[in-house]
């Protein structure tokens, strides 16, 4: 009597539905991956209307705090003597340090820069601070002469960025190589003085 019929035996056991369930696999991935994203860009949206909606609502407050000598809500002073003595500090780093390809840096610095850019919108009165911060964003908005764009314009526009322009690390660079030639006469040197006048101002007893 003939043997039972039996189907052909291979090396590899094969499962006809293997292809369908690895593209059903993927289906799952990309589907998660999008689900994940979305997530991720809404808790990003979250995170950004919370720091606003923050800003504004402290905002209000300073319309009722007393307003200094120098024409800031109390509150708002403080701030702004905070955002000063940063920005001198990272001035001092780059009398000492080329930082002209250091991104984190060049991006700490952008965020410095923006703070004072709004500094400067809450002054409830013009004083001898207010005078001074603007006079300080105007010398960095027309550094250095004879150049399609400014060091404040780069400050401004490339906050964030992990990719930097050449004329903007270029302006960097020489800030410091130029404080090493003459470090006495330097601008790094005269905007770290220009900042320590304007805290120095802010610390002045009130009358």
């Amino acid at each position: 009597m003939p043997d039972s019929f039996q189907p052909p035996i291979s090396g590899e056991d094969h499962d006809p539905f293997e292809k369908f369930r690895v593209a059903e696999i993927q289906k799952e991935k990309e589907a998660r991956d999008d689900l994940e994203g979305s997530v991720s860009a809404q808790e990003k949206h979250r995170s950004a209307f919370a720091a606003y909606a923050s800003l504004i609502f402290k905002k209000f407050l300073e319309l009722f705090e007393r307003t200094t000598k120098q024409g800031l809500a109390a509150e708002a002073e403080k701030d702004v003597l905070k955002h000063l003595a940063t920005f001198k500090a990272a001035l001092e780093i780059l009398k000492l340090e080329d930082r002209s390809q250091d991104s984190p840096f060049l991006n700490k610095l952008s965020q410095l820069w923006h703070q004072m850019l709004e500094d400067s919108y809450s002054f409830r009165r013009q004083s001898l601070l207010s005078s001074k911060i603007r006079s300080f964003i105007k010398q960095l908005q027309h550094y250095p002469e004879h150049h399609e764009h400014s060091l404040g314009y780069y400050l401004t526009e490339y906050a964030g960025q992990e990719w930097l322009p050449f004329p903007y690390m270029e302006m960097i660079r020489d800030l410091h190589i130029n404080h090493k030639k003459s470090s006495g006469k330097s601008l790094l040197t005269v905007w770290s003085n220009e900042i320590e006048e304007m805290i120095q101002i802010i610390r002045l007893p009130e009358e």
